[in-house]
């Protein structure tokens, strides 16, 4: 079965801050903030999602156990923090983040950035999906 989700047809949800986070596919409805029963269908990742951070805006700064996660920058630019790591980024580059580690993000340009995210459960034998 093909499963198609739109950007444009998914309630975006205000997460750590001021950032808009619309949640594509997920692996558990109670996880997402997209309760179409279509997108429910991952299996070994925890979700993939699309990032909004409007300018001046910072993403606040957060962990997450058991997961790790790629950010795939759609358009715009600033600065990534992981742990105590601040590097630039701009649409293009792609960015690996560890399970359990801090992170945050910061829109210091003169646009909005846009984020591809996937979050990718780690090997937990305890999981029978």
């Amino acid at each position: 079965m093909v499963r198609v989700q739109s950007r444009d047809r998914v309630y975006a949800v205000r997460k750590h801050g001021e950032a808009l986070y619309r949640d594509l596919f997920c692996a558990s409805l109670e996880d997402s903030s997209n309760k179409d029963p279509e997108s429910e269908c991952l299996q070994t990742m925890w979700k993939c999602w699309i990032t909004t951070v409007p300018v001046g805006v910072k993403i606040e700064p957060h962990a997450h156990k058991d997961h790790e996660q790629v950010y795939y920058m759609i358009k715009g630019s600033g600065i990534i923090i992981i742990g105590e790591e601040k590097v630039k980024v701009r649409a293009g580059d792609c960015i690996y983040l560890p399970t359990d580690m801090p992170h945050s993000f910061i829109n210091d340009g003169d646009e909005e950035v846009e984020i591809f995210c996937v979050g990718a459960n780690i090997f937990r034998p305890w999981i029978n999906k």
